[in-house]
């Protein structure tokens, strides 16, 4: 079964199919349309790789009620997506804000508490292995026994340089913390930073002041201005001579808790990653 058919014995009245290729030969973006509603996906040569998102009509209003009240107030919404076939709560949609689009999900906890996640809008996510670069796989290689590759988005800030995010597991048979691991590489394939360590190391979870130093958490702090609530969240990894720093800056407000987590290199401070969630 190619994508085509692939698309159509799930939505038979599927029309306009287009592709457009995201890695050559391996993986392509697919939209179409069924009784007048838009989806998009992504497929391989053989089927559909990745969630099926349905476009919504563009009812912004509860969402900006929401961000009225936090610290991303003043944005514009545009995009409105819902997996389909999935009963939840969750939405997916593009902000702006200050000139930067991001990609604002919302979903509800399981006592029914908003909650929004702020992150940069993906150009694509990458499903297996081969559709990274070759200095990446090798890495996975290099670590075959100890992490498994799960998930990954190839991320581009304005007309930058693309960056991979991606999401490691520990195998079977490693009860390191946490077992869900974050991983960043540039693009030629070096990483740049890591949530994990080089041996079997855990992670430790510390006081912001404890990780990196003084000038480098001034610094990234500055960015953050009244996000200054102490937290136990911050950590330090070390992976071949590579340093890597996650700070996360909170601020109360009524119900609800604002966090900016932020991944930096020490002791150069190149800013790799920054991420916002409220609930």
């Amino acid at each position: 079964m190619n994508a085509t058919q692939a698309i159509k014995s799930r939505y038979p009245q599927a029309t306009q199919i287009q592709f457009k290729t995201l890695v050559n030969e391996l993986l392509w973006n697919a939209t179409f349309t069924q009784l007048s509603i838009a989806y998009q996906t992504q497929v391989n040569a053989t089927g559909i790789v990745s969630a099926v998102l349905k476009r919504l009509d563009p009812g912004f209003t509860p969402y900006q009620r929401l961000t009225d009240q936090l610290s991303i107030r003043g944005g514009t919404f545009s995009d409105l997506w819902a997996v389909d076939a999935d009963t939840s709560s969750t939405r997916l949609m593009a902000y702006t804000l200050q000139g930067t689009t991001y990609q604002l999900t919302y979903n509800e906890s399981a006592t029914g508490k908003p909650v929004i996640n702020l992150s940069p809008l993906p150009l694509y996510a990458i499903t297996s292995l081969p559709e990274l670069p070759q200095r990446i796989q090798a890495f996975f290689s290099t670590n075959s026994t100890r992490l498994r590759f799960q998930s990954g988005q190839v991320i581009q800030r304005a007309s930058g340089p693309i960056t991979y995010w991606l999401t490691a597991v520990y195998q079977a048979g490693y009860s390191t913390s946490p077992t869900t691991i974050l991983l960043f590489f540039d693009e030629m394939g070096n990483l740049t930073w890591s949530g994990c360590n080089a041996t079997n190391t855990p992670v430790l979870y510390k006081p912001n002041s404890q990780v990196g130093d003084a000038t480098l958490l001034a610094t990234t702090s500055a960015r953050y201005p009244g996000f200054d609530q102490s937290s136990s969240l911050a950590f330090e990894t070390y992976y071949d001579g590579l340093v890597s720093v996650r700070y996360v800056f909170q601020r109360p407000i009524a119900t609800t808790t604002e966090s900016w987590e932020v991944g930096a290199q020490w002791p150069t401070g190149q800013l790799v990653y920054t991420t916002y969630r409220a609930n």
